[in-house]
């Protein structure tokens, strides 16, 4: 059987239990089994690549023991911050309404999934951060997590996209020869042609001069030294 979680014992060796010709300076030892802790390990904005209208916030969380999912799920709560907290307001309502997020557990329940509902976009990014009040407890019981702990993610406003990620990658082509590809995500879903219009790329030059000095090099490390003086020489 599992020790109890967070409890402290005292230990004490009577002189019964020892070898006539052994004597310790201490007869006692305490220590404590331990305690039941839970951390915010991720928190995302997820936008899913097929149905563009599904964003929600995502955060995942980790127990060191099966958690008591009641316990656990009636200590959560999702608040909008900031001035745009009023944007929120009708989807997550007051504390005393029935709350928007669904919670998914593994099989083990040493880790639990937090997801929003659907969000809509608002006209400005604002942040969604999930808290968690102290009171949650392990499924056998013991002292309950002490703490509160929170954790915000930001939700891309309507008028704020950002591109998150550029990844260049070389992929075989159709004919089978290598091909360079630049791979763009963005924090919500654009048009294809709003895309085409705004991009624009070109090979530059093989040799540039470098920063501050008169020797050339092959080697690109800065965009500030991509100048409209060098576009006139790309392709």
């Amino acid at each position: 059987e599992d020790w109890p979680i967070g409890q402290q014992y005292k230990v004490t060796l009577s002189a019964k239990s020892l070898a006539p010709h052994v004597t310790l300076s201490d007869n006692t030892v305490t220590f404590q089994t331990p305690s039941f802790q839970l951390n915010i390990q991720s928190a995302i904005f997820y936008q899913d690549p097929e149905q563009v209208t599904l964003r929600k916030a995502v955060f995942d969380v980790g127990f060191s023991h099966p958690v008591n999912p009641e316990t656990f799920e009636k200590n959560l709560s999702l608040v909008a911050d900031g001035v745009v907290s009023g944007f929120f307001s009708k989807m997550f309502g007051s504390a005393g309404n029935a709350r928007k997020f669904t919670v998914t557990y593994d099989k083990n329940r040493m880790s639990a999934s937090v997801h929003s509902e659907p969000l809509p976009i608002p006209d400005t990014t604002a942040s969604l951060t999930l808290l968690i009040a102290k009171g949650t407890e392990a499924q056998r019981g013991g002292r309950s997590f002490s703490n509160e702990i929170k954790r915000a993610v930001e939700i891309p406003g309507l008028n704020n996209l950002d591109i998150s990620e550029l990844r260049h990658m070389i992929v075989t082509g159709e004919n089978g020869e290598p091909e360079n590809v630049l791979q763009m995500t963005t924090g919500m879903a654009v048009r294809q042609s709003e895309m085409d219009r705004s991009v624009s790329a070109w090979i530059l030059p093989q040799q540039h001069q470098m920063k501050d000095s008169d020797q050339q090099t092959n080697v690109w490390r800065d965009p500030e030294e991509v100048t409209d003086e060098v576009l006139k020489q790309a392709q």
